[in-house]
């Protein structure tokens, strides 16, 4: 039986992704061509590995979609996929969440805008620009 679960997210900038996931103390390794999970042979372009963990540790798959985008993938439901949920939240949904929020905060910057994040008590990223 397949835990897979894949998040069609269409992520178009790997820099923001790499900085997301470094953020959330995760590492991007771009060009690897499997990503580790209970099932064996699973496809991707990269994969993004939490810091520490040991060899053999469950992986998210970053897919490349036809149109040159990308989705992520991984397994949380068995073995050290508990570890990815803790650290990305259930359905990566903590991970994209950061993955957009430095995809506004490039797009500000480099508008000339200073920028500044909040996050509250549930998490929520705010981003503050000012001139």
């Amino acid at each position: 039986m397949s835990h897979l679960s894949r998040v069609e997210c269409h992520v178009a900038d790997l820099d923001a992704l790499e900085q997301a996931a470094n953020n959330r103390e995760a590492d991007l390794v771009r060009d690897v061509p499997t990503f580790v999970a209970f099932t064996k042979n699973n496809k991707c372009a990269h994969v993004i590995r939490l810091r520490n963990k040991p060899k053999g540790a469950y992986e998210v798959g970053v897919i490349k979609r036809e149109d040159g985008t990308f989705d992520l993938s991984c397994d949380q439901d068995y073995g050290s996929g508990y570890d990815l949920a803790r650290q990305f939240g259930r359905n990566l949904d903590g991970l994209v969440t950061e993955y957009t929020a430095c995809v506004d905060e490039n797009l500000l910057r480099k508008r000339g805008y200073r920028v500044r994040r909040e996050i509250n008590e549930s998490a929520h990223i705010r981003l503050v620009a000012t001139i």
